[in-house]
């Protein structure tokens, strides 16, 4: 089993503090806010106040008997034996844990542009050239930054491929981001 803590973090603060189908997902536990890295790729794809002066979207494995969190050291505990926990790590031997490709790794330099500069770049891409499900999900989001055009996503039919946990994640987040702009600018209207 893979255990990420700050992924964990995000998790519970970001499906458990939406809005959409809050039974619909298993909440984790709620993690320890120490985990949260400021420039980690999950602070980047979840925190709208992202202000780092990069991002780091590789990881370390680390060992169980490093856990310095006791309350998470004794829930997983009862996983030790097929565990491996992983922290972001800018170290050389960090690993991809994501497999993020190259086209995904560009939408999130795009991401991180937005986040520090309020612009969006995307006027390069086209959407329909996409080859990944989270990059198609990252340029909606982005779209809807630009210019509130969420018009690319079928609400009818899922964008990811629920084999990948990444693109789950973030289709939630970016559902509830439009379930709650919808729901404001009804009130506002």
């Amino acid at each position: 089993m893979i255990f990420i803590p700050e992924l964990n973090y995000h998790l519970y603060e970001n499906i458990y503090g939406g809005t959409l189908n809050k039974k619909h997902f298993k909440v984790p536990i709620k993690t320890n806010s120490s985990w949260s890295v400021t420039n980690s790729v999950f602070n980047l794809l979840f925190n709208e106040t992202f202000s780092a002066p990069n991002y780091s979207y590789k990881f370390s494995e680390l060992n169980f008997t490093e856990l310095d969190d006791m309350d998470l050291k004794r829930r997983l505990s009862l996983h030790i034996v097929n565990l491996e926990i992983y922290v972001i790590s800018d170290s050389t031997e960090a690993t991809n844990v994501f497999m993020f490709d190259d086209e995904e790794l560009e939408l999130l330099d795009r991401l991180y542009d937005f986040r520090l500069n309020d612009v969006v770049h995307i006027e390069s891409i086209t959407y329909e050239e996409l080859e990944s499900n989270f990059s198609k999900l990252l340029y909606i989001y982005l779209s809807y930054m630009n210019d509130g055009d969420f018009s690319l996503y079928n609400t009818n039919e899922l964008i990811c491929n629920n084999s990948r946990f990444i693109e789950i994640v973030f289709e939630k987040y970016l559902i509830d981001k439009m379930f709650s702009t919808t729901t404001l600018n009804n009130y506002t209207e």
